[in-house]
């Protein structure tokens, strides 16, 4: 596997954001063509169920749960009782 993965982020568009036919931090970071009819308000980098990232096809948790050693050692000592919690 790549020692760089590609984290693609989650976006959430609330009522108060920036339409995606005009130009917004969020809906250029989100990639692909923005949808004119939506309002792009958060991008979302993590692992939130309500909107979780994707690396490598995934979910960040599934991923991390199968390649710990992407989330460093700190990480690992401080969040990985979390991800093996949830397989339980």
């Amino acid at each position: 596997m790549e020692a760089i993965q590609r984290l693609e982020p989650c976006v959430q568009n609330y009522a108060w954001g920036v339409m995606g036919s005009n130009s917004s931090l969020v809906s250029r970071m989100a990639g692909g063509t923005p949808d004119a009819s939506k309002p792009y308000a958060e991008l979302w980098m993590g692992t939130h169920p309500s909107a979780p990232s994707k690396v490598a096809g995934q979910g960040l948790s599934e991923f991390l749960k199968k390649n710990e050693s992407f989330a460093g050692v700190t990480s690992q000592q401080e969040w990985s009782w979390q991800v093996r919690k949830k397989e339980s």
